[in-house]
């Protein structure tokens, strides 16, 4: 637990933990993130040392900062597979604790369910928190492009294409002057 209070009487935003801290709001900081990045944050560090925020509780003092075993510098690919064999010893013992646990109860109560979020969030953590979606901005295209774009594409699908349906303009002529007829007979 790395437990933070404000003691100020304003809000305290920790920007590299994106969180903010209203007066006398205490966070458990291991819940947000890692301790290495906690650690790291200078607006937390700074914050502490201007005597606006009190450390409440910080255990495992004598823990290692950083959540791996390799050296600044060391390969990626070595990371990677610590991570994956981290994954699956965690999947495998949730997968343990969920069968044993339903095996009991047959069902999942909130303690259960509050505890498997719990543990989610601690595993988030562990990664640097969740991946969001890069958002990207829509150009506006001008009119003109748009109907050029659409008239190429109309014309490639429409190459190949083959019709049974065949039009006889003089049949549709000669009922248009039908019905000028007809029309010029009722006016006048």
């Amino acid at each position: 637990m790395y437990i933070v209070k404000n003691v100020a009487s304003y809000e305290i935003r920790l920007y590299e933990l994106r969180i903010s801290l209203k007066p006398n709001q205490q966070q458990d900081l291991d819940l947000i993130c890692s301790r290495f990045i906690a650690d790291q944050a200078g607006s937390l560090k700074e914050s502490i040392s201007k005597g606006e925020i009190r450390i409440v509780c910080r255990d495992g003092i004598g823990m290692k900062q950083a959540p791996f075993s390799h050296a600044p510098g060391s390969g990626t690919k070595e990371i990677i597979q610590e991570m994956r064999d981290l994954e699956k010893r965690v999947t495998d013992r949730t997968d343990t604790i969920i069968r044993k646990h339903i095996g009991q109860n047959k069902t999942l109560d909130a303690s259960s369910v509050d505890t498997l979020n719990e543990a989610i969030k601690a595993l988030q953590n562990l990664v640097g928190g969740v991946a969001r979606p890069k958002e990207t901005e829509e150009e506006p295209v001008p009119d003109g492009k748009v109907v050029d774009i659409q008239e190429r594409v109309i014309n490639r699908i429409s190459k190949d294409a083959k019709s049974n349906i065949k039009s006889d303009d003089s049949k549709e002529k000669a009922n248009i002057d039908k019905n000028i007829d007809e029309l010029g007979d009722l006016l006048g």
